[in-house]
């Protein structure tokens, strides 16, 4: 009866607070791996802890 219908479809996440597990997205449940589980500034504190270091020391 219609020429022509569009339907049109969004999923939303749930908001979650810092101290709750989130969510796994589909790429992440297919590698089995989470993309980025954690804040900004645990990984600002994480790199601020790291001992710096030259090219030679790697080689």
């Amino acid at each position: 009866e219609y020429p022509y219908y569009h339907f049109h479809i969004e999923f939303y996440p749930q908001y979650r607070s810092r101290d709750k597990l989130k969510y796994l997205a589909g790429c992440e449940s297919g590698a089995g791996t989470f993309i980025n589980d954690s804040s900004a500034e645990e990984k600002a504190a994480q790199l601020r802890e790291t001992p710096p270091y030259t090219l030679e020391d790697v080689i």
